[in-house]
């Protein structure tokens, strides 16, 4: 993947008691009865109750999901509903604006790390930018850096990038699914390509292998 930096580390941490000072910190300190946090009320005077909304698949795994994020959130003081239905629902919807929070995943079309800042490119909103970010700023870089060839310059801006995500959270990143194949002797043409999952095309079975594979021979 072009644009990979093997040495590069998140400077955001898991830290709840963090998370708990910042909240405090930027104005939602005061609590509800029942523990959760309330929000300034815009133009000051108080403060009113706040709930998180967010979407999620109505499947068993997001379920599970939402448990997870519900214990999360919860540990920090915020009260958070989810509104279950189908992903491309919930995809049409964000790319109007009307998804507040919701998990997606993303497989890159093309080896380079521009099919993964693309996505938090201000113009892209409505499209594949379903956080809707848009920062000059970022949108500055990406522009700089898309006219770039791989290298130790756009290399930088990409560096940048990065900061600038951690320093906004569009996205919360989660997981990076990493896969194994087992392949029988007799499955021709397979090769694992990094980004293409339409290998299927090119494979071929060896019916005559496989039948003395299976008598043991």
């Amino acid at each position: 993947m072009l644009g990979y930096d093997p040495n590069y580390r998140s400077p955001v941490p898991y830290d709840p008691a963090m998370a708990n000072a910042l909240l405090d910190r930027f104005g939602y300190d005061k609590r509800d009865p029942d523990g959760f946090r309330r929000q300034p009320k815009p133009g000051g005077g108080g403060t009113e109750p706040l709930t998180l909304q967010m979407s999620s698949e109505a499947t068993v795994g997001g379920r599970l999901r939402d448990e997870l994020w519900r214990k999360c959130l919860n540990a920090v003081g915020l009260r958070v509903v989810f509104k279950s239905d189908k992903k491309t629902e919930i995809i049409k919807a964000s790319r109007l604006g009307k998804v507040q929070m919701f998990e997606s995943n993303w497989i890159a079309d093309f080896p380079d790390g521009d099919n993964f800042y693309q996505l938090l490119y201000g113009p892209n909103a409505g499209r594949a930018n379903y956080a809707r970010f848009n920062l000059p700023a970022y949108n500055e870089r990406y522009e700089q850096a898309h006219a770039l060839k791989d290298g130790p310059e756009r290399q930088k801006l990409y560096f940048e990038m990065n900061q600038l995500i951690h320093a906004y959270n569009p996205w919360v990143p989660l997981t990076n699914v990493l896969s194994a194949d087992i392949r029988q002797p007799w499955l021709k043409n397979y090769k694992r390509h990094p980004v293409e999952f339409t290998q299927w095309r090119y494979l071929d079975v060896d019916v005559a292998e496989r039948t003395r594979a299976a008598r043991g021979k």
